[in-house]
């Protein structure tokens, strides 16, 4: 659910504002809604996806003595 913000700013301040977006191809509203969203996290539940997922790929992924050893790739060898 979305709902109205009113805000009061400097004319100057808006206008600049407008254009700054216009030439970014947004909107003065898409830009302050991001900011909200990246300022208090609302994009937690993406990180929670992600993070299932990778718990997920964790569980039913190769085992550790399955995959290929690793090496530095620059002269290993044994002393």
């Amino acid at each position: 659910m979305t709902r109205n913000l009113t805000l009061a700013v400097e004319e100057e301040l808006l206008d600049r504002y407008r254009s700054f977006a216009r030439r970014r191809g947004t909107t003065v509203n898409a830009m302050i809604r991001a900011h909200m969203a990246a300022t208090v996290g609302m994009d937690d539940q993406a990180k929670r996806a992600a993070v299932a997922w990778m718990r997920e790929r964790a569980r039913h992924g190769p085992k550790a003595e399955s995959a290929e050893p690793m090496t530095r790739g620059w002269g290993d060898h044994e002393d």
